[in-house]
């Protein structure tokens, strides 16, 4: 193999392994993007439902407690 031969292989593969990482790049960030946003979503739906559950649940009653008598002497 000569000397321009293996300068071109060798370009050819960093040339190679650019693509590649450009293309990781260029599907990292929507993915991560995306993903976030659904993950944001989930947990307001989430507080949404727990906040209108707890709206709509009924309290508890008051039940006035026995009148306490004095105790005779």
């Amino acid at each position: 193999m000569s000397l321009t031969s293996r300068g071109r292989a060798a370009a050819r593969k960093t040339i190679r392994v650019q693509h590649r990482v450009a293309l990781f790049q260029a599907l990292l960030w929507p993915t991560l993007v995306g993903t976030a946003l659904v993950a944001g979503a989930t947990v307001a739906l989430k507080l949404r439902a727990n906040r209108a559950s707890s709206a709509s649940a009924p309290s508890e009653p008051y039940i006035p407690s026995a009148p306490s008598s004095p105790s005779s002497p």
